[in-house]
């Protein structure tokens, strides 16, 4: 049944379904935009100086492989901690919270006197970079029209996403300033990260969807009424939403990880999960490792920076891409042909010699690894009930972050003992295998609303 007749035939609540982005509610997106890309720019600050900091203290890429697994345990515990902490006080509140922890974690590791203690300021950081991700991606996906969810939840990603290959030009420019310029690559993101933090303090507002979940029918009401202005909506509503709620009111975190098993969502739940264990993998590898891996090839360390950041343009270039398509298909085939395609060209990577035809094929295996990244993160963050959507999609995103950290762990033992081809072979082959499961047990979520995804209309 197509979107508008659903919406006429059951209400009593469509929120944001069927309208238009007004100014204000644009002007919401784009900050949170800019939260996520300074995010993203901090995220990749590590994979482009790790060659730099090594060379500084005298450390081996062993090393480097801990830290991007430490570190990654830091991303899995801000995915469980932002996700219950959203559910609980809010989507706004919960946002600013991990931009600050990400701002000033990362500034810390700029003043890092020594490896270790880099080691805990980057796990600081990367706690906040975690939950400021789940955290954004449900905060869209609450206030985004349902036909819109998709390409809107990827342009942003898309946006975001330009600070990677961005974060990677500037730390070829800081990195030539002398053995201790890749310093200013974190202060930089650190600060340009508070700034943020301020600017959404002051201009965005809550989530309706979460006010209504809280049993908060008027100020849901106030805060529809200030981002649709020209669009009327009946306070009655609301309160008949919060009357009839098929969920429990209030879901305690540990509440809310069960409910993700049972008979309802545990098929969904094991193959988000799948599906962000894969993701996390692929993307450790192209974008943490990549550099220090081609160093340890034979490449400089300024040539490995450069050809990585030039592959990190397949980021924003797929993500927007796809942005354009998402809502017209099904999201299980978006991922599968993502997956697929960014398997094959992993394999190619790893065979491939030369500094054009290794950055031609990363810039194809990123363009798709990004689309199945970016996808799953959609994906996972419409499929459960609000009361229970950020400690779901978060539980789902940390489990993939795990892997990702356990995959770091031994990425430079798998690379001694494969070489270079044989590891790189390896990560194109895993993610590629699970899309026969995708495209079977995949479930529907394109152009639906949110309340009909989780069962709660």
């Amino acid at each position: 049944m197509p979107l508008k007749e659903r919406q006429e035939a059951a209400p009593p609540l469509t929120y944001f379904d069927g309208q238009p982005l007004s100014w204000p509610l644009f002007r919401f997106i784009a900050l949170i935009t800019l939260g996520i890309f300074f995010d993203s720019f901090d995220l990749a600050c590590f994979g482009y100086t790790a060659p730099s900091i090594a060379k500084f203290w005298g450390l081996t890429m062993k090393w480097v492989g801990w830290t991007n697994a430490v570190t990654m345990f830091g991303q899995v515990v801000g995915s469980f901690i932002a996700g219950g902490i959203s559910d609980k006080i809010g989507r706004k509140k919960a946002f600013i919270g991990g931009v600050c922890t990400y701002g000033i974690g990362t500034i810390l590791c700029g003043l890092a006197s020594t490896p270790s203690w880099f080691v805990v300021f980057r796990f600081i950081s990367c706690v906040g970079t975690m939950g400021l991700s789940v955290i954004a991606m449900v905060y869209i996906s609450e206030i985004a029209p349902a036909e819109r969810r998709g390409k809107l939840g990827l342009a942003v990603s898309g946006l975001a996403l330009t600070a990677v290959p961005l974060s990677g030009l500037f730390a070829r420019w800081v990195v030539a300033m002398g053995p201790e310029g890749w310093r200013s690559q974190y202060y930089l993101g650190g600060a340009l990260g508070l700034v943020i933090a301020l600017s959404v303090l002051f201009v965005c507002t809550e989530s309706p969807r979460w006010l209504v979940s809280k049993s908060r029918p008027e100020d849901a009401k106030a805060i529809m009424d200030r981002l649709l202005p020209r669009v009327k909506t009946d306070l009655s509503t609301f309160v008949h939403a919060v009357q009839h709620r098929v969920v429990e009111e209030k879901l305690a975190a540990w509440t809310a990880l069960r409910k993700m098993f049972n008979s309802f969502y545990i098929g969904r739940t094991i193959l988000l999960m799948l599906i962000a264990m894969t993701a996390c993998n692929t993307a450790s590898t192209l974008q943490l490792m990549m550099p220090t891996l081609l160093h340890e090839r034979g490449l400089s360390i300024g040539n490995s920076i450069l050809l990585v950041s030039l592959m990190s343009w397949g980021l924003p270039i797929g993500v927007f891409c796809c942005a354009f398509v998402l809502d017209k298909g099904a999201r299980k085939w978006t991922l599968a042909v993502a997956g697929m395609v960014a398997g094959v060209g992993a394999v190619v990577l790893g065979f491939v010699g030369g500094f054009a035809p290794i950055a031609t094929a990363g810039l194809v295996t990123q363009i798709f690894s990004a689309i199945y990244y970016f996808v799953i993160q959609v994906y996972s963050a419409e499929s459960y009930a609000t009361n229970m959507r950020s400690t779901s999609h978060g539980a789902v995103i940390a489990v993939g972050r795990l892997s990702g950290a356990v995959w770091l762990l031994y990425t430079a033992s798998m690379a001694k003992a494969l070489g270079f081809t044989g590891f790189i072979v390896l990560t194109g082959a895993c993610i590629f295998i699970l899309q026969f499961f995708v495209m079977g047990f995949g479930h529907k979520t394109s152009r639906r609303t949110l309340e009909s995804i989780s069962g709660e209309a």
